[in-house]
């Protein structure tokens, strides 16, 4: 391999794992509506993934599934949130397990991912020339 193809490119760890995790929380929401114990398989299996394979999930992600019973969290159908001024946290209770977790509900209050200098290098990982010449032919 020369230099000049190995700085075309930029590789990802665990590429192909973020992959399959994405498609897996994509189906644990979709399937939720139709099948509640099948969703928290998928969910389980995207959980057991970062872990086996050392991979950070987003905090907004981990946000819409419930910890203990890995069920999507959805207002209204599988939680349910209440707000307490007294303390300015929001409750979401999980409906299935009755897990509760708190969040601030402070309105300048940013997670470490969405913060600017938190971002070190963003990679687009979009059509690479060989596929788009494949596709043109």
């Amino acid at each position: 391999m020369n230099k000049q193809s190995s700085n075309k490119v930029k590789n990802c760890v665990g590429k192909e794992n973020f992959e399959r995790m994405n498609y897996l929380f994509q189906i644990g929401q979709v399937a939720f509506n139709f099948s509640p114990v099948a969703s928290a398989y998928y969910n389980n299996l995207m959980m057991n993934i970062a872990k086996r394979s050392v991979l950070r999930i987003d905090p907004h992600i981990k946000r819409k599934i419930c910890r203990r019973c890995r069920i999507p969290l959805v207002p209204g159908q599988s939680c349910k949130i209440s707000i307490s001024r007294k303390d300015n946290m929001i409750y979401h209770r999980c409906s299935k397990c009755f897990y509760l977790k708190k969040y601030p509900m402070n309105k300048n209050h940013q997670l470490h991912t969405d913060k600017e200098e938190f971002i070190v290098e963003v990679l687009d990982y979009g059509k690479e020339e060989n596929e788009s010449k494949d596709v043109k032919k």
